[in-house]
């Protein structure tokens, strides 16, 4: 039972040593340990190996046999598990790289299948039949021992049995549509990954997801095909009786029904006649529980009957979409059945954590089956509580898109509603979160005191009108109440070019006055000034602070709210884009052309700077021709230069023909502009989009290159050899709104093309990456005395993270003025 570093360095020290004394003696050979008749005899040997003959495997396991007899020690250190042997079968440990029998599985795991071609043998059937043969073959030709034949049939055997344990080991083999035993087990479509490390499972649905932006963010809407079939074992109590009666009654076709009973461990399956079904309804008695029976086990089972009946609202399920990257990927949420609906319905918050759109994908829905389950789903799963990334701590849930146009279209300054309006809005976006989920479909009748909606006075009284800051207000205290407000002030991801006028001539020293819609700030609930954009959905925005100072429950109310109230609004207000959403006005138009109109020059500067002639007129032709000179003797470095040089002057001209045009350019100012309005607020698209619908698309970047050029010279065939202009070398003036030229269209298709293939390559290599990476370090775990360890105890870091910081819990540490403001809040509530 020695350590094997020990005897490792114990055998290196004796060797050393040995060979120390050796090198003293000067009739020594300098080998540890060997006489002078071994060293010969080796010599020999190798002389005898050093011929082009292949080596037999007696041959092999002679020479391996005497090897582990004269250097028995360092044999003993190639294989930990030898160590453990007794001294005779140490001896013997060359046989480890031997096989002399070979495992074959049996028949059944083997079997033959029958096509229309005939009966056809498993692969392996055939393999093993041919290690058979050239196993017999070689006894038949073993009486001639220095016959060629004869090794010939050993290497038919080896490879025979090579190709068995691996068929990508045979000359001419992919190996891919192998049928070796590695091929079984190895990646993604071996019994490995396919059947242990994942497997088919039941009471789990999948379909395609769809949005439904009435739903809570932490609800699924299931389809009632997939409602029918999904099961869960209920134990019949007092208090559950009556509606399982009326599930049995139902039977397993009508929602809500049932499809088993289960009577003292005896399970059956509900008959399709329903007077029967009712006959066995009402001998639905409830057994006698724990609390008549004092003297029982905690473990016996009291209730001895359970009735399987269908998903209903309010059920807890696991809903997950593949690939599965991270921990969000896998959420709880509660049951929500759609009648009607085909598909799963999800919120609209849920797509990020899921990376889910609704342009054909599907998700997997999964019922948990006891009460164990149920509970640890929703309190440790629940699709509130995952509000917070665990990879840094940065909020992953938020609404998007038209929430987010809704929102600032809501909360903007001059937009004012009536009496009526306010109302239904509030009524509309708060009633159905003071619901619980089983009261879905009933008719509401009245409102229970906890959640009566207390309305503000007007912002204008006459007429009376209520702004959309004051409706935000309502719900936050409607949301608070019984609570101490908060505080919060976040500035907007709308820029403040888009708030103010365009200022033509500043005075020297005098400073711009930020606009006050610039910053939202919220004190005591109330909503003072800013609007509502994609900022207050991110970190340490209106939700993040609600989900800090009020708990993930609440920042989910939140949400929904939000939701409702964003949607009811748009439908109010109607919001689309028009063709004069994208036009420049006449004068920015004109000082467009102007800019485009000096992209030759620019050109033409830069080849200059390029062969050092800046202050050298040349025409054209001998310009192209010195280009020619200097690339065909530098070499592809020369091109690198010469793309780098267009690049930066070509870039810079776009830059600012953009910043010329944008935003004070437009037609249609902010927030009138419905394009302007999605890509300034976050909702949807970026500067880019809209640089390139209206202004131009700029250079088209091949790998940081521009277009590239053929031997000719010639990017296309259509432009001269070596031709300097800016259009040649793929710098596009167009735009969108007038339409590209074939030549522009062509490169903006190359640059297209060259971003999808690297999308695909990165997100093969990263997902391969990710994968190896989490198989590698899904073993660690956070111990009681809150040392990371390994799965054999050893120990990775003394405090994870080696501070002990909960990520989900950092993300105010250092927001010390929000936290003062919100303590000062709290004392005066």
């Amino acid at each position: 039972g020695t350590d094997g570093s020990a005897v490792r360095r114990k055998a290196i020290t004796d060797y050393n040593l040995e060979g120390d004394r050796h090198i003293s003696n000067p009739n020594g050979t300098g080998v540890s340990g060997l006489t002078d008749d071994r060293v010969k005899a080796s010599s020999n040997q190798t002389k005898d190996l050093s011929d082009d003959r292949p080596l037999l495997t007696t041959e092999v396991e002679s020479i391996l046999k005497d090897l582990w007899e004269k250097e028995a020690r360092f044999c003993m250190l190639l294989c930990d598990f030898q160590q453990n042997l007794c001294v005779s079968e140490k001896r013997r440990g060359y046989e480890m790289f031997f096989l002399k029998s070979m495992l074959v599985p049996p028949n059944r795991f083997r079997p033959s299948t029958s096509s229309s071609l005939g009966i056809m043998e498993h692969p392996q059937n055939v393999m093993l039949s041919k290690v058979q043969e050239a196993n017999l073959a070689l006894q038949h030709d073993s009486a001639h021992p220095n016959h060629m034949d004869v090794l010939t049939r050993w290497r038919d055997l080896q490879t025979s049995v090579n190709l068995f344990y691996d068929s990508s080991k045979g000359l001419g083999k992919s190996g891919k549509d192998g049928h070796g035993v590695r091929q079984l087990v190895d990646k993604k479509t071996g019994i490995v990954r396919q059947k242990i490390m994942g497997k088919r499972v039941n009471h789990s649905c999948r379909t395609v997801i769809s949005p439904d932006p009435f739903l809570a963010v932490n609800e699924i809407g299931i389809p009632p095909a997939a409602a029918l079939k999904l099961t869960y074992p209920e134990k019949v109590t007092p208090w559950n009786a009556k509606k399982l009666q009326g599930a049995i009654s139902n039977g397993s076709e009508i929602h809500p029904g049932a499809t088993h009973l289960k009577v003292n461990n005896q399970k059956y399956k509900l008959q399709d006649e329903r007077t029967k079904r009712r006959g066995i309804a009402k001998m639905l008695a409830a057994s006698r529980g724990s609390i008549s029976q004092p003297g029982k086990d905690p473990k016996c089972e009291f209730e001895s009957k359970v009735v399987y009946r269908h998903i209903q609202d309010g059920d807890i399920v696991l809903v997950n979409r593949q690939p599965t990257l991270h921990k969000p990927s896998m959420m709880a949420h509660v049951v929500r059945v759609l009648p009607g609906e085909k598909t799963i319905r999800m919120h609209y918050a849920n797509c990020s954590t899921y990376n889910a759109d609704f342009d054909g994908d599907e998700m997997n829905v999964h019922f948990p089956q006891d009460e164990i389950s149920r509970a640890e789903a929703i309190n440790i799963v629940d699709a509130n509580k995952q509000y917070i990334g665990p990879r840094s701590g940065e909020a992953v849930r938020g609404l998007i898109q038209d929430h987010i146009v809704g929102a600032v279209l809501l909360t903007k300054v001059d937009t004012f509603l009536s009496r009526e309006e306010y109302s239904q809005l509030v009524y509309g976006s708060c009633v159905s979160s003071s619901r619980g989920p089983c009261q879905s479909g009933k008719r509401v009748s009245i409102v229970k005191d906890d959640d009566t909606l207390e309305l503000l006075p007007p912002a204008f009284v006459k007429p009376e009108r209520w702004t959309g800051k004051q409706v935000i207000t309502t719900i936050l205290n409607h949301l608070t109440k019984g609570h101490p407000p908060f505080t919060v002030e976040m500035k907007g991801k709308i820029s403040v070019q888009y708030l103010t006028a365009k200022v033509r001539h500043v005075a020297e020293g005098e400073k711009l006055r930020d606009p006050e819609e610039l910053v939202l700030y919220i004190r005591h609930n109330e909503l003072l000034k800013g609007m509502i954009d994609k900022n207050q959905f991110g970190n340490h925005g209106i939700v993040h602070t609600v989900h800090e100072l009020y708990g993930a429950d609440t920042a989910g109310r939140l949400l929904s709210i939000f939701s409702r109230l964003f949607t009811l609004f748009l439908q109010f207000h109607g919001f689309t884009c028009g063709i004069d959403d994208l036009l420049l006005s006449q004068e920015s138009n004109n000082e467009r052309t102007d800019f485009l109109s000096r992209s030759e020059e620019h050109s033409e500067e830069a080849h200059k700077k390029f062969l050092c002639k800046k202050d050298v007129d040349t025409d054209r032709v001998e310009l192209q021709m010195n280009v020619e000179k200097v690339v065909r003797r530098i070499g592809e470095s020369a091109n690198v230069a010469l793309d780098k040089a267009m690049l930066s002057e070509l870039n810079g001209l776009t830059t600012k023909v953009n910043k010329n045009m944008f935003p004070y350019g437009l037609q249609k100012p902010f927030p009138k502009n419905c394009l302007t309005l999605m890509t300034a607020t976050g909702a949807k698209g970026g500067d880019v989009n809209m640089t390139q619908i209206s202004s131009l698309l700029g250079s088209q970047d091949l790998e940081g290159a521009r277009v590239p050029r053929m031997i000719s010279g010639k990017s296309l065939p259509c432009f001269p050899p070596w031709d300097s202009s800016s259009r040649a070398g793929g710098y596009v003036s167009d735009r969108f709104l007038t339409g590209l030229r074939p030549q522009e269209y062509y490169f903006h298709c190359m640059a297209g093309r060259n971003g999808l293939i690297d999308t695909a390559v990165k997100t093969s290599r990263s997902g391969y990456l990710q994968r190896c990476l989490i198989k590698s370090l899904e073993s660690l775990f956070v111990s009681y005395d809150h040392s990371v360890r390994n799965v054999d105890g050893s120990i990775i870091q003394f405090c994870y993270g080696e501070d002990g910081v909960d990520v989900h819990k950092s993300s105010f540490l250092k927001k010390f003025k929000e936290l003062a403001d919100v303590r000062h809040s709290h004392s005066q509530f």
